[in-house]
């Protein structure tokens, strides 16, 4: 019978712990000489409906690999609030709890909000801005490998249940520039220079030559590490698929936005360095506040594609993501998007799912030789047959049915009827069900 070979993470976007603890309860407050404690005692609030949620999917999904934190755990570098959004994670994410963690893996990258800029000093490494965030990871969970600042490193994570499938996570700093100084041109630096010399005997050298320079939100890519992306998305196995973890987009979010170096300045490049290894590859990033999900390709690099994952801030909700991967080849067959998203006076609500195909139509044959696939689809030969998952259940023929208890043989159907719609021939109706009632039908040939 067909394997359970389904890996799955989820995908948390920008935090802001600071604002997120301050939302209102989630409670149409009417009587303003009601307590704020009986309010609190009756209400909720965005923070806990979010926290509830993401627990009941690290409890209800057995498949569940890692947690993707995509940057901006604090609003404007305020470090204390950095380091309280990472006592909250550890509570939300039970990251004390080794026995979960021992096979699972926590990821995290900056966000241009992470950065405190008061301690950029004009001239200093660039990369020293990220030490406050370092250390912090280290000082409250033990460990500074969680958070990627340097060149991506391949964190490859298996199957929990030992599957030969796994994803290759790659971490990406996206905001190698972020908080950097910028000088003033030489005509406006001397106006200024003028202006300010009244000032200079008030202040220290250091903070009036800070005074001569802009701070820029510069999100950018290390060349380096582009470098270094592309050869491990070069080497990942065929049984594997790279996932690429950043906080900027590589594309210009969907809605107008008037705001200087709003994108990545060489968001082209690492696109087209990206298509150039002729790998499929997930994105995955935050700081838009906004979830599209977008396909990159490019005709001159094959068929290959970018998925363009977006996640919305944490008080909006958060991504569930799940791989399919071939029970014949081992190959990743194609991915499905569950958001779920906070809807109003209804806390968390999941939605229903989004569904991408990984591999070429061509490939679609070789899932063919599966026997349980081969069964189902002999059964709906085309669109107009609809047939109930007990009806699979009963016609199951004697050389599948042998030797296997009746939940085994109800998993294999569920598995293959799982894969064919992956792989966009099936649709089954009441999906979210137990699978008794799932009704299914031919989608395409």
């Amino acid at each position: 019978m067909p394997t359970n070979k389904v890996l799955s993470f989820l995908q948390l976007g920008d935090v802001h712990y600071p604002d997120l603890v301050k939302t209102a309860p989630v409670v149409d407050h009417k009587d303003k000489g009601m307590s704020l404690a009986m309010v609190s005692a009756i209400s909720s609030t965005r923070i806990s409906e979010i926290s509830r949620s993401i627990a009941r999917v690290m409890s209800d999904e057995d498949d569940l690999i890692a947690i993707v934190l995509n940057g901006d755990l604090t609003t404007r570098g305020d470090m204390p609030g950095y380091e309280a959004c990472l006592n909250f994670l550890q509570g939300a994410l039970q990251l004390s709890n080794d026995s979960y963690w021992r096979q699972r893996k926590l990821l995290a990258v900056p966000g241009n909000h992470d950065i405190n800029r008061s301690g950029i000093v004009a001239g200093q490494s660039l990369e020293k801005k990220f030490e406050p965030l370092v250390a912090t990871w280290k000082k409250l969970l033990g460990g500074s490998d969680y958070l990627t600042v340097g060149a991506p490193q391949p964190t490859d994570v298996p199957g929990t249940t030992g599957s030969t499938c796994s994803v290759r996570f790659l971490p990406l700093n996206t905001c190698y520039l972020c908080g950097e100084y910028r000088a003033f041109p030489a005509s406006i630096r001397d106006k200024v220079v003028e202006l300010l010399t009244g000032l200079k005997k008030s202040m220290s050298s250091a903070e009036f030559e800070r005074l001569l320079s802009e701070q820029v939100d510069c999100p950018a890519v290390s060349r380096d590490h582009v470098a270094a992306l592309e050869k491990h998305i070069s080497s990942n196995a065929p049984e594997s698929i790279s996932v690429v973890i950043g906080h900027h987009p590589l594309l210009a979010q969907p809605i107008a936005r008037i705001d200087g170096y709003n994108e990545l300045l060489n968001a082209g490049y690492v696109r087209e360095s990206v298509l150039a290894t002729r790998r499929t590859i997930l994105y995955l990033h935050g700081h838009i506040h906004q979830d599209p999900l977008l396909l990159v390709t490019s005709p001159l690099k094959g068929a290959h594609q970018i998925i363009h994952v977006s996640a919305p801030a944490l008080e909006d909700g958060f991504n569930l993501i799940r791989l399919y991967y071939s029970d014949i080849t081992n190959q990743p067959l194609g991915l499905e998007l569950t958001p779920f998203r906070f809807g109003d006076h209804l806390g968390v609500v999941k939605r229903d799912p989004i569904r991408v195909r990984l591999i070429e139509p061509d490939a679609l044959w070789n899932e063919i030789d599966d026997p349980w696939i081969t069964y189902v689809l002999k059964q709906l030969v085309s669109p107009q047959i609809v047939m109930r998952f007990g009806d699979l259940e009963k016609g199951l023929p004697p050389r599948l049915a042998k030797g296997l208890a009746p939940e085994q043989k109800s998993e294999g159907i569920r598995q293959a009827l799982l894969r064919l719609e992956i792989l966009e021939i099936l649709e089954i109706t009441n999906r979210d069900s137990a699978c008794q009632l799932w009704q299914c039908h031919r989608r395409s040939v």
